[in-house]
């Protein structure tokens, strides 16, 4: 797959503080597309950060787009793919705080349906850590 050199400078920008919002959010839209489709893109991409700077960014937008939707489901994305990917979201501290903000929220459905999804594909990844996994690979 491409994007071999680009993935990790786009991390990078997702991850910073001094990086436009705006962009951050098509940063956020373009890993949302490539964790559906590009498995051995996004092993890189974790192993590279991707989760830290998803969450990061997910903790400090306070649910305010344009960053918060392509955050929560970049995330979910990660959550429903191999088990390692999910538990790597779930160890960064920042994770559940900003994830039960979310949820805590009143008055934000889209986001709320959002973060439930992201929790159901985690839970569906903690339940299937138990059995053996259909996936070859």
């Amino acid at each position: 797959g491409g994007g071999g050199a680009l993935a990790p400078a786009l991390v990078q920008a997702l991850a910073q503080d001094d990086v436009d919002p705006q962009l951050q959010a098509e940063i956020a839209w373009i890993f949302t597309f490539l964790t559906t489709r590009e498995e051995d893109c996004v092993k890189t991409m974790v192993a590279g950060g991707l989760a830290q700077a998803l969450v990061r960014r997910l903790a400090g937008c306070h649910m305010r787009e344009p960053l918060a939707t392509p955050t929560l489901r970049a995330i979910g994305n990660l959550a429903s793919g191999p088990s390692d990917w999910g538990e790597t979201v779930l160890a960064q501290p920042a994770f559940l705080p900003a994830l039960l903000a979310i949820l805590q929220a009143a008055g934000n459905r889209s986001l709320t349906k959002e973060a439930l999804w992201v929790c159901s594909n985690l839970l569906a990844g903690a339940n299937n850590n138990d059995s053996s996994s259909g996936g070859g690979g």
